[in-house]
């Protein structure tokens, strides 16, 4: 089975007949964060190292960049704890691929090229400027043995397991979507929805836009300005059925102290999905144009109405979030 063939079949056996997909939310809390509900998902690093330790033929990892083993800050030892479980897979004969971005200004991937230099991994490098123009390979997901897959915002960094504010989706036990995204781990391709003007049409229809947006010193200069575009319009939006919609905005930001502060790109809240009435939808881009048209990524769309259905543990999620004291209304 070659990493990029995309002609594969179905990886099925008939002793997953009796198998059902089973969902499950992940996340990572940066330390020091706190809220007063009392639910909890699995944590980012368990779930990674519940995968690897239990592979037993294939890991295929996509990777925007590399940095599990390189520090000796307090938080940085889930990294380490995950770095080894791949290398104890590895020897243990797991076969271990791993597609990357060049990375460039973001890290040297030692962590990856160590693996390759002694046989434990074959690693790919894309290098997206060259075959497109322009662009990076922003994926961040795990396949183990073609039956489970990890699929959120957090990449194979450690600080994405403690100071950084992650959420993904642990998918146990379901070959038809491990093998859908061992194929796009083969072949990713360009796709530019008109967000912009999907929010605004769904807010005319009246429906209720929240948006939670991330702030933090990365955040583009433009942004406000565009958000801001997007809840000027609410006086305008007109009554329908007796219904009319709104779009709100809120910047979510986390709380650093000036060592944490220290810390590069962490202390950020990394998330990327989004909620309908019964539809959610977790994947790896940002919301900004150039990561639909010319940067690699993938997601995972989930339909349910059960009141513990995974849309209604993100819907949570979402809603714990919004009324924290780590948001900040946009006016």
């Amino acid at each position: 089975m070659d990493l990029f063939d995309t002609r594969m079949s179905n990886y099925k056996t008939e002793k997953d007949e009796d198998q059902c997909c089973s969902l499950q939310l992940v996340e990572s809390i940066p330390t020091g964060l706190n809220f007063s509900d009392s639910f909890e998902h699995m944590k980012t690093y368990e779930t990674w190292k519940q995968m690897l330790d239990g592979a037993q033929k294939f890991v295929d990892i996509a990777a925007l960049y590399w940095n599990l083993n390189e520090s000796d800050y307090p938080t940085s030892n889930a990294g380490k704890l995950v770095y080894q479980s791949i290398i104890n897979a590895a020897k243990r004969g797991v076969k271990v691929r791993i597609a990357q971005d060049i990375s460039q200004g973001l890290s040297n991937n030692k962590d990856s090229r160590w693996l390759a230099e002694n046989g434990l991994a074959q690693v790919r490098t894309l290098n997206f400027s060259k075959l497109l123009g322009s662009g990076v390979l922003h994926t961040k997901f795990i396949i183990v043995d073609l039956k489970h897959i990890y699929i959120g915002s957090a990449n194979m960094d450690w600080k994405s397991l403690t100071e950084v504010k992650e959420l993904g989706v642990y998918v146990k036990n379901c070959p038809c979507v491990a093998t859908d995204l061992y194929r796009i781990f083969a072949v990713y391709w360009r796709y530019w929805p008109i967000l912009d003007d999907v929010l605004r049409s769904a807010a005319f229809r009246g429906v209720n836009v929240r948006m939670l947006v991330s702030k933090w010193d990365h955040s583009r200069a433009e942004e406000i300005e565009y958000l801001r575009s997007m809840i000027v319009i609410n006086p305008a939006l007109p009554t329908k059925k007796g219904a009319r919609g709104k779009i709100e905005v809120k910047l979510f930001e986390v709380p650093s102290t000036k060592v944490q502060k220290k810390i590069k790109f962490a202390r950020v809240n990394h998330n990327k999905y989004m909620l309908t009435d019964d539809t959610a939808y977790i994947g790896t881009s940002n919301w900004v144009g150039d990561y639909f048209i010319s940067t690699a990524g993938v997601g995972l769309s989930m339909k349910s109405t059960d009141q513990d259905s995974i849309v209604q543990q993100l819907q949570e999620v979402f809603d714990r979030d919004w009324v924290s004291p780590y948001t900040k209304r946009l006016v």
